[in-house]
C-alpha cells in the first residue's frame, strides 16, 4: 500500500516543492509534451510506406467501387451497419430492432458498435462508402499500432515495419474481415499492449489513463473473446517483463488492474445491457462441448503455415479430407515464419512472452485435438464459439517475433556484437537455413513421390472426401507445394547472402520487403472476394413488392414514421435454399441478388422489411424456442395435404407471428394461402394473420392450437417507432390487449398516462390486462440496464476529465512568470 500511495502522491501533486526558473518552467512543459510523442519524422516516412502497400492491398475498395462479399458482411455486418446508421441520422440511438423476428435488442448487442468512435464514419457518409474507409483505416491502425509495439520492444524501424506489414497482410486478419467486430477488437490488441508495457515501465497515470481508454475502445468494437485474451496478454506481461524490487511486481499488477476496472466503468452503459442480453439469451448456460469445438483448426490446418494453398482456394467449393475451419486462411508469410523461428535462438522476457502466447494461442485453437481442451472447457471455455479464434492472437505475435528475427540478422550484418560471438551466431543460423531448406526439399520431393500412398493414412474418409477425390487432391496440391517451396529457397538464399555480407543492406531490404509483400499480396488476396457495391441495396422483385405494400399500408421509409403493421416469412425450405447457396462459395454478384430475394435474416434491416425470421450469434432463448418448434412442424408434405394436424399447427403458429407473407421457392396449395407472386421465387400472402395487436378475451386462448377468429378484435395503432407504439382502443373487445412484440426487459406500458404491468403471453409476446375504461395504451422501451450504465459510464467519464484537467491546471500554474523576491538591504556605511 505505501507503493500505491506514493504513486498517487507522485501523479496527484498540486504544489511544486520549490518554485521554478524559467527554464526548468519549459522543460516541464517539454516534458509533459515528449511523454506522449511517440513518433518521428522517420517514423512517419516508414509508416507512409506500410500505408501505400495497405492501400494497394485493398485497392478495389478504394479505387474500383467494389466491398467484401464473403460470409457474414452481406447477411449480417452490413445490414446491422446500414440500420445503425439510419437510426443515427434520423436522431434515434437504436435500442431495439424491430425488423427482426419478433422485435430483438439491438444496442445491447455487441455486435452493433453504436458508440464504437470509428462507427461515426457511417453516421456522416453513406453506408457503403462509409464500409471501405472502415475496413482499410483499421488495417492502416492495426499496422502502426504493431510499429509501436515492436520499437517499444526495442526493434529498429524496418523489423518494425516487416512485423506490422506481416500483421496487417496476416492470411487471419483479412479471414475476419466479415465479422467486422472481430477485425475491430483485434486491431486494439497491439496498441493495448503497447500502452501496458508504458505503463509497466512506468507505473504513471497518464499511461494507466491511456490505458484504460484502449480497452474501452476495443471493448466497444463488440468481439468479447478477443478482449479477453487482452487481458490474458496484460496479464503475462505483469509475470513475466516486470522486474524490479520486491513488491513493485505486484504494484504493477494493481495499477494495470485499476487500467481494466476503469475501461469496464468507461463501458458499462454497453457492458450492463450486454450482461441482461446473455442471460436471457442461448448462451446464458454455455454452449456444449460439441456446438463448441465447431470450427477449430484441424491439425492438418497448421500445415497451411507453409503451404496457405495445400488444400485449395478456401473460397471455393472443393473436395477437402479435413473439415473447414473458422479461419478461411492462417498464411503469413514464409520469410516472416522462418524469420519467427531464428528469434528464438537468443531468449529475452520479451521473446519468452511472444513465444508462450503465440504457443497457447496455437494449441488451443485446435479445440478438441488439444487434449487438454476437454478438461478446460468448463473453466470458462464454454462461452467460446470456434476456437479457432484463439490463433488471432497468434496472428499478431508470431509477426512481432518476426520482426526479432530479422532483427538479428541486421546486427550480425553491421557486426555490432564481439566478433567471436558474432560468428557463433552466423554459424547457428546458417546451419539452420541449410538444413530447413534441405528439410522443405526433402519434404516436398516425398509427398510428390508418395503423396497418393499416405493420403489414405493421413486422413479419414468422410461425406466431404471420398476415396475417388485422392488423386485430385493429390494433383492440386503439387502446384502449391513447388510454388512453397521456391519461396522457401529464395528466403533461405537471400538470407544467408545477406549473412555472408554478399546483399548490400538497402538492397537487403528491398528484396525482403518485395518477397514479403508479393508473398502475402497473392496467397492472401483471394481471401477476400468482392462484388460492386450496387449489388449490396439492390432491389430484387421480392423487395420490391414487399415494399410496395408496405408502401399501401401507410408505411413510409422514415423509421420515425411506421413500422410495418405485419411481418414477412421464408419457408425452411427456401432458408435452407439461401444456406446452400451462401455455402456454395460463389461470393459474386448473382449470389447476392438471389440471397436478396429469397429475403434471408437480417435483410429486412437494409430494406426496413420486418423479417419474422432472425439470424445472429446471440439470440433470445424464448425466441429460438418459438422458432424451432415452427420449424420443426414443416413436412414436405404440407403443400399435399394441408389438413394435417401438424400443419394446421404451424399454420396457426405463423398467424400468432403476424405473418401477412411467405416467401417461397415451392408452391404451398393451402386454402389459407394466396399466390400474389410468381416466379421461382413465390410470394404467398395469408388470409389469416393476426394483426400487430389486438385484444382477446383471455390469454389462455394461446393453449389451444388456434385462436377462434371471433376471439381477436384489432386495436388502432396511432404509431409505431423504434421504442414507441401508442394504441388507441375501442370499447369493444376482450380484457386482454397482446402486442406481437418481444417480451423483454425494458418495455413499459402506460394506460391513459398511468403505467401498467405487463405479462408475457404465449411464451413470447407482450400481454396487458386491461382496467375498464382505459382508452390510449402506449408501450415505451427503456430500459434500466441502459440508463444506470450510461450514468457509470458518464460519471467516470467526468472524473477522469476532471482529473486531466486539473493536471493540465497545475502545470499551466507552474508556467506563469514568479515575481522575484524583493530583498532588503541596509546600508551601514563604509
Amino acid at each position: 500500500m505505501g507503493n500505491l500511495s506514493s504513486l498517487l502522491q507522485r501523479n496527484f501533486n498540486e504544489k511544486p516543492r520549490h518554485q521554478k526558473s524559467g527554464v526548468q518552467r519549459i522543460e516541464t512543459l517539454w516534458s509533459l509534451i515528449s511523454g506522449f510523442r511517440l513518433l518521428t519524422s522517420k517514423d512517419i516516412l516508414v509508416l507512409l510506406i506500410l500505408g501505400g502497400i495497405i492501400l494497394g492491398f485493398f485497392h478495389p475498395l478504394i479505387f474500383l467501387n467494389q466491398l467484401p462479399s464473403f460470409r457474414d458482411m452481406y447477411m449480417f455486418a452490413y445490414p446491422m451497419k446500414v440500420f445503425a446508421s439510419y437510426s443515427i441520422q434520423q436522431g434515434l440511438i437504436p435500442l431495439w430492432d424491430p425488423y427482426s423476428g419478433v422485435g430483438t435488442p439491438f444496442y445491447a448487442n455487441l455486435q452493433s458498435e453504436i458508440f464504437y468512435p470509428p462507427n461515426f464514419l457511417f453516421y456522416l457518409l453513406p453506408t457503403k462508402t462509409a464500409l471501405k474507409f472502415f475496413i482499410v483505416l483499421h488495417f492502416f491502425f492495426g499496422g502502426v499500432f504493431t510499429y509501436l509495439f515492436s520499437r517499444e520492444l526495442g526493434l529498429s524501424r524496418f523489423p518494425a515495419l516487416f512485423s506490422a506489414i506481416g500483421f496487417s497482410l496476416s492470411g487471419s486478419l483479412i479471414s475476419i474481415i466479415d465479422t467486422t467486430s472481430a477485425l475491430c477488437a483485434t486491431i486494439w490488441l497491439p496498441l493495448v499492449l503497447f500502452l501496458s508495457h508504458r505503463l509497466l515501465k512506468s507505473l504513471e497515470l497518464k499511461w494507466m489513463l491511456l490505458t484504460g481508454f484502449s480497452l474501452a475502445l476495443q471493448f466497444l468494437a463488440g468481439f468479447p473473446e478477443v478482449f479477453v485474451l487482452t487481458l490474458l496478454s496484460m496479464g503475462m506481461m505483469v509475470l513475466l517483463l516486470k522486474k524490479g524490487k520486491k513488491g513493485e511486481r505486484g504494484l504493477a499488477g494493481v495499477v494495470c488492474f485499476l487500467s481494466i476496472i476503469l475501461a469496464l466503468s468507461l463501458v458499462m452503459g454497453q457492458l450492463l445491457p450486454f450482461l441482461e442480453f446473455i442471460g436471457l439469451s442461448t448462451r446464458s448456460k454455455g454452449l456444449t462441448y460439441d456446438a463448441a469445438v465447431q470450427g477449430a483448426l484441424h491439425p492438418g490446418h497448421l500445415i497451411k503455415l507453409f503451404i496457405p494453398d495445400f488444400y485449395g482456394n478456401p473460397m471455393e467449393v472443393r473436395p477437402t479430407p479435413i473439415p473447414e475451419g473458422w479461419l478461411k486462411g492462417i498464411y503469413l508469410g514464409l520469410m516472416p515464419l522462418i524469420l519467427a523461428i531464428l528469434a528464438t535462438f537468443r531468449l529475452n522476457r520479451e521473446k519468452i512472452l511472444l513465444i508462450i502466447l503465440s504457443g497457447m494461442a496455437i494449441l488451443f485453437s485446435l479445440g478438441d485435438h488439444f487434449f487438454l481442451y476437454h478438461f478446460l472447457f468448463p473453466l470458462g471455455l464454454r462461452i467460446v464459439r470456434f476456437p479457432s479464434k484463439f490463433f488471432i492472437l497468434a496472428t499478431f505475435t508470431l509477426p512481432v517475433l518476426s520482426g526479432y528475427g530479422l532483427e538479428e540478422i541486421q546486427t550480425l550484418v553491421n557486426n555490432r556484437r564481439n566478433p567471436n560471438h558474432s560468428e557463433k551466431e552466423r554459424r547457428r543460423i546458417t546451419f539452420f537455413l541449410i538444413l530447413l531448406m534441405i528439410a522443405g526439399t526433402l519434404g516436398v520431393l516425398a509427398w510428390v513421390k508418395l503423396g497418393l500412398v499416405w493420403i489414405p493414412k493421413l486422413y479419414t474418409w468422410n461425406d466431404s472426401f471420398r476415396p475417388e477425390w485422392a488423386q485430385t487432391f493429390f494433383s492440386n496440391s503439387l502446384t502449391p507445394s513447388l510454388r512453397s517451396l521456391t519461396i522457401l529457397l529464395t528466403s533461405g538464399g537471400i538470407l544467408l547472402l545477406v549473412l555472408y555480407q554478399k546483399l548490400l543492406p538497402a538492397f537487403f531490404k528491398g528484396l525482403v520487403l518485395i518477397l514479403v509483400v508479393s508473398d502475402l499480396f497473392v496467397h492472401n488476396f483471394k481471401l477476400m472476394p468482392v462484388v460492386s457495391s450496387h449489388a449490396f441495396e439492390f432491389p430484387t422483385r421480392t423487395v420490391d413488392f414487399l415494399k410496395a405494400e408496405l408502401n399501401s399500408e401507410g408505411c413510409s421509409d422514415e423509421l420515425s414514421g411506421c413500422v410495418s403493421p405485419f411481418r414477412v416469412y421464408s419457408t425452411p425450405l427456401t432458408q435452407q435454399g439461401a444456406q446452400l447457396l451462401l455455402a456454395s462459395h460463389k461470393y459474386d454478384e448473382q449470389t447476392i441478388l438471389t440471397a436478396t430475394d429469397l429475403l434471408i435474416p437480417n435483410i429486412g434491416l437494409i430494406f426496413q422489411i420486418p423479417n419474422a425470421l432472425t439470424k445472429g450469434s446471440i439470440e433470445l432463448a424464448s425466441y429460438e424456442h418459438y422458432r424451432n418448434k415452427l420449424e420443426s412442424l414443416w413436412k414436405p408434405g404440407y403443400r399435399k395435404d394441408p389438413l394435417r394436424r401438424e400443419e394446421v399447427v404451424y399454420k396457426a403458429l405463423l398467424d400468432r407471428l403476424n405473418v401477412k407473407y411467405v416467401v417461397s421457392v415451392v408452391p404451398l396449395s393451402s386454402q389459407e394461402f394466396d399466390l400474389v407472386q410468381e416466379g421461382p421465387v413465390k410470394i404467398f400472402r395469408n388470409k389469416t394473420f393476426l394483426p400487430r395487436a389486438y385484444r382477446i378475451s383471455d390469454k389462455d386462448l394461446f393453449k389451444a392450437p388456434e385462436i377462434p377468429t371471433d376471439q381477436v378484435v384489432p386495436v388502432k395503432i396511432e404509431q409505431m417507432t423504434l421504442h414507441d407504439i401508442k394504441i388507441e382502443l375501442s370499447e369493444e373487445g376482450g380484457t386482454w390487449l397482446v402486442l406481437t412484440n418481444q417480451y423483454y426487459p425494458g418495455w413499459r406500458a402506460y394506460g391513459d398516462g398511468r403505467e401498467m404491468i405487463i405479462q408475457e403471453v404465449d411464451a413470447l409476446f407482450i400481454g396487458l390486462e386491461l382496467p375498464p375504461g382505459i382508452r390510449h395504451v402506449e408501450f415505451k422501451y427503456q430500459p434500466s440496464s441502459f440508463k444506470i450504465g450510461l450514468f457509470v459510464s458518464l460519471w467516470t467519464f467526468l472524473v477522469i476529465l476532471s482529473v486531466v484537467c486539473h493536471r493540465l491546471f497545475v502545470v499551466i500554474r507552474n508556467l506563469r512568470p514568479v515575481a522575484n523576491n524583493k530583498c532588503q538591504t541596509t546600508y551601514n556605511g563604509p
